[in-house]
């Protein structure tokens, strides 16, 4: 009887438990399936809230993001010689951080005598540099030169050479020890005051260490007339320095606190152009090709800054705001500053005319977007303009745009957008060689207002606008 009652009971008991475990077990996949649907649900609803309205882009605010495999390593060097030279190689720094390519740069060397200057300059140095940035100065001279004329300071030779000699070996050593390599390219920001003729030593000592490296010299004009002069007494000592090329602007030009924020943007959007485009360029290869292979010449760069009317996104309250703006009104604006660029209609860092030989002409074209985005934006810009091209080529249409040596690179930025008036920002900025010859070298020199024959020495030649858009409506087509 009990052997019957364990034949009937057992199996009937082990059928009911896997019936239970099955139940158990289905019901087990019916809840991780809700709950994977759910997630994907609201990684679904997350995601579209995170995406811009259809047609538009985000306003790129942050760092520009480095591609996945994309080694980005040290092959700059940035110096400044002098309080100017020293202030605008920190706001190089500062625009690199800002695009997320501080890691290009792989030290900085920084030469101010001025003990208090130096203390203000060091404290703009954001954090992340701290470990690459190498400054000189001389203990002699706490109080900087006193603007005293190269020939006085250099007859002061020994008392500050030992000292900026010294600061260009560490700062040689550490570059080297920091990226494993030598820099690729150097560029020298130049004061025309006391610290100028220190500049051609630097250049020197900079040269002996590093004597493949291309140094670009990048410097502003003074207001001081004096100071002026000393680029044409200094000009060529720097370049049997060193210096192979020449980024002019001229503090007697109107608009000068802009031009300042030029260069900085001119350095960062070459390098971010070098990381996300798909036509890397570096800014030493520009330089060169507006300069000229055989070093000494001078390029001056134009200029003109726009914007696109940027929207609020916060879905999140929890979480900061975001700003879109619409592809085609950025699109539309970059052509507006296209065509003022090529008609002459820009802010111009050094007036005077520019070369006619065979050195390139280089158009950077900057928008507040991300690097995908801004590849779609350059293309449709590109076609347009080739539409024009073909369309419009028995018009007398002297912009540059389908001629040789000239090219124009497209690059994403990085500005925050200001709350109170949100805006994306652009920018076309074009570089340009002028005439290299002694006799207009010394009329640069001079304050705009004193050249001679001003009228025909500025030559823009005057481009019509590559498409009638209705940005220039006094010009007769026909």
């Amino acid at each position: 009887m009990t052997d019957q009652f364990l034949f009937i009971t057992v199996p009937t008991v082990v059928g009911v438990s896997a019936l239970a475990l099955g139940a158990l077990r289905r019901q087990h996949m019916f809840r991780w399936k809700k709950t994977v649907q759910k997630k994907q649900l609201a990684a679904q609803a997350e995601k579209a809230m995170d995406a811009p309205p259809e047609g538009a882009t985000w306003v790129q605010e942050h760092p520009i993001p480095v591609p996945p495999g994309f080694n980005l390593t040290g092959t700059t060097m940035l110096t400044g010689n002098g309080s100017v030279g020293c202030i605008r190689s920190i706001d190089s720094l500062i625009a690199l951080y800002r695009v997320g390519a501080d890691k290009s740069n792989g030290s900085a060397f920084l030469h101010e005598c001025d003990a208090r200057l130096r203390a203000r300059i060091d404290a703009r140095i954001p954090s992340v540099y701290r470990d690459r940035i190498v400054w000189a100065y001389a203990d002699d001279f706490p109080e900087g030169f006193g603007n005293l004329p190269p020939e006085k300071v250099e007859c002061l030779f020994g008392r500050w050479s030992v000292q900026l000699k010294d600061g260009v070996d560490r700062v040689a050593r550490l570059h080297e020890e920091r990226n494993g390599k030598k820099p690729g390219q150097i560029c020298l920001f130049i004061s025309l005051g006391g610290h100028a003729f220190p500049g051609v030593t630097l250049v020197e000592e900079l040269s002996a260490r590093f004597p493949d490296t291309r140094i670009v010299g990048i410097m502003n004009l003074p207001r001081k007339e004096d100071q002026r002069d000393y680029f044409l007494t200094l000009k060529e000592r720097y370049e049997r320095a060193g210096v192979t090329g020449w980024l002019v602007g001229d503090r007697m030009e109107q608009d000068n606190i802009t031009q300042d924020s030029v260069v900085p943007d001119i350095i960062a959007g070459f390098e971010t152009a070098s990381i996300v485009s798909d036509g890397a360029i570096r800014f030493n290869n520009v330089m060169t090709g507006v300069t000229g292979e055989n070093g000494g010449g001078v390029a001056r760069f134009e200029y003109i800054y726009g914007e696109v009317v940027a929207h609020r996104s916060q879905p999140d309250p929890t979480k900061p705001p975001k700003y879109y703006v619409y592809r085609q009104q950025v699109i539309s604006e970059l052509r507006n500053l296209l065509e003022k660029t090529e008609s002459g209609k820009t802010k111009v860092s050094l007036d005077m005319p520019p070369a006619t030989d065979k050195r390139q002409t280089y158009d950077l074209v900057l928008a507040a977007v991300s690097p995908a985005d801004m590849l779609d934006i350059r293309d449709y810009i590109e076609r347009a303009r080739e539409e024009d091209d073909t369309q419009l080529n028995a018009h007398d249409r002297p912009h540059l745009h389908p001629k040789p040596n000239y090219e124009t690179v497209y690059t994403s930025w990085s500005q925050a957008v200001n709350p109170d008036k949100p805006r994306c920002q652009v920018c076309v900025i074009r570089i340009r060689p002028i005439e290299n010859s002694d006799d207009l070298l010394s009329e640069m020199v001079k304050v705009p207002q004193n050249r001679r024959s001003a009228n025909t020495l500025v030559s823009y030649e005057p481009a019509l606008p590559a498409s009638v858009n209705g940005h220039d409506e006094d010009y007769d087509w026909q």
